[in-house]
C-alpha cells in the first residue's frame, strides 16, 4: 500500500457530502473523502473561483491530512500520486510538522454528518506501559469508527519519537528519529473518524502522563512477580521507558527487573 487516491467530482461533491442519508446507513461519499491521502479535485472548468474554494474548505472539513490536486479530465503527473509512501512511518514526521496542527483544526464537524477531523496536542512525556494499554482500549472501542490516523508522542526515558498511523484497526508503531537537542518534546496527533470527541481525547492522553517517581533509588521495594511480591532495590529510572528498574533479592546477583509507576 502506498497511498489511496480518491477523485472528486467538483462539481456535485458538495451535495453528496451533504445528502441525509437513513438511520443506519453510511454516507459512502464522506468516508472515501475520510480515508484518502490524496484527493484529485477534478472537473475543476466547471467550477468558478469563490464555488472551488467553498469545494476545497468542505473536503479539509473532513480531512485536512490529505493533499488537494486540482484536476482537469483527472490528468494528473503521475509522480504526484505514486512513489508517495503515506503509510511509512518516515511520512508521518513530514505530515505532522509542529505548524500543522492549529487551532482551527482543533475540531470540524460537518452539520449533517459525524464525521471530522480532530488535532490533539500536548507538552508532556507518556508512560509507555500506559500509551500501549490507551492504544489497546481505543482500537477495541473504537477501531471501526477511525478510517485514519496518525501521531508523533513523546515517551519518558526515550530518546526517541513513537510514530504511529493507522486505518480502523491496522495499527503500526515503532520509535524512530531522535528527538533532537533543543526541540520541543511536543505530541502532536490527527484522528479521522466518527463520533469523535476532542475533549475525551486530551482526556485520555493526560492520563498517560509520566508521573514522577514514588520511591528513590536505594529504596527498598516489593515487586509483583507472577502471582506473588518479592523484595528488591530500586536501582534505576526510567530505564528504557520503564518507570522503575529494580534488583530482586531471590534471584542470582545482577537480576533485575523492570516495574510500572
Amino acid at each position: 500500500m502506498d497511498a489511496i487516491v480518491t477523485v472528486v467530482d467538483g462539481k456535485h461533491i458538495v451535495q453528496h457530502i451533504d445528502e441525509v442519508k437513513p438511520d443506519g446507513v453510511e454516507n459512502e461519499c464522506v468516508e472515501q473523502v475520510a480515508f484518502a491521502d490524496i484527493i484529485l479535485l477534478n472537473k475543476t472548468d466547471l467550477v468558478s473561483g469563490q464555488d472551488l474554494e467553498q469545494v476545497k474548505t468542505k473536503i479539509r472539513s473532513i480531512n485536512k491530512a490529505a493533499e488537494i490536486i486540482e484536476t482537469l479530465y483527472s490528468q494528473v503527473p503521475i509522480d504526484r500520486i505514486l512513489g508517495r509512501s503515506s503509510f511509512s512511518l518516515d511520512r508521518v514526521l513530514k505530515d505532522l510538522d509542529p505548524n500543522f496542527i492549529s487551532d482551527a483544526f482543533s475540531q470540524v464537524n460537518l452539520h449533517d454528518q459525524t464525521v471530522s477531523s480532530v488535532g490533539v496536542t500536548f507538552d508532556y512525556d507518556l508512560d509507555i506501559s500506559k500509551q500501549e494499554r490507551l492504544i489497546q482500549s481505543v482500537l477495541e472501542t473504537t477501531g471501526t469508527d477511525l478510517y485514519r490516523y496518525k501521531g508523533i508522542i513523546p515517551v519518558k526515558g526515550k530518546n526517541k519519537k513513537f510514530i504511529f498511523q493507522g486505518v480502523h484497526m491496522l495499527f503500526t508503531g515503532d520509535f524512530g528519529e531522535k528527538w533532537k537537542r533543543k526541540e520541543k518534546r511536543i505530541g502532536r496527533c490527527i484522528l479521522i473518524g466518527k463520533n469523535l470527541n476532542k475533549e475525551d481525547l486530551q482526556t485520555s492522553f493526560a492520563a498517560c502522563k509520566a508521573i514522577e517517581s514514588r520511591f528513590s533509588i536505594g529504596t527498598r521495594v516489593l515487586v509483583r512477580l507472577d502471582t506473588c511480591y518479592e523484595k528488591g532495590t530500586v536501582k534505576d529510572f526510567w530505564d528504557d521507558g520503564n518507570p522503575y528498574r529494580v534488583a530482586v533479592d531471590i534471584f542470582f546477583k545482577g537480576f533485575d527487573v523492570w516495574a510500572p509507576s
